[in-house]
């Protein structure tokens, strides 16, 4: 009678959603203007369960008050970079070289999407990279 307990465990465990298992390291830090061009352009890379994305945004203040979160559903991998500061800073804004690591990644095919919210104070927000993974 003990066998079917653990065997039912074992099948219960295993329906949990994996991709819970998915973290996100994310570190943003002031660009001069000689890298905003080579920034400006979302760079992926991937490898053993592991994605980094690299690109730039404008902080209303501080690069620290950029902060990130990942989202995910079936399937889709949203990484949602947003800017913490309330206002604008008074040189206007601060371009901020991101990278972002989602690590512990199941393997599995997934849509990574990469939203930047727009400043605070304005609404909206943009999709700046929509991508297929094949995480092996």
């Amino acid at each position: 009678m003990r066998r079917p307990v653990v065997l039912l465990a074992g099948i219960l465990l295993g329906c949990s959603d994996p991709i819970d298992t998915a973290a996100l390291d994310f570190r943003a830090e002031p660009l001069g203007a000689e890298e905003v061009n080579e920034w400006s352009v979302a760079r992926l890379e991937s490898g053993d369960h592991r994605v980094t994305v690299r690109r730039a945004a404008d902080a209303a203040r501080r690069c620290e008050d950029l902060e990130a979160e990942l989202l995910h559903a079936a399937g889709s991998l949203t990484l949602r970079v947003s800017d913490s500061a309330r206002g604008g800073g008074e040189g206007g804004a601060q371009p901020c070289g991101y990278t972002a690591v989602l690590d512990r990644i199941p393997s599995g095919q997934y849509t990574l999407r990469v939203v930047h919210s727009d400043r605070a104070g304005r609404s909206g927000a943009h999709v700046v990279l929509n991508q297929t993974l094949h995480i092996r």
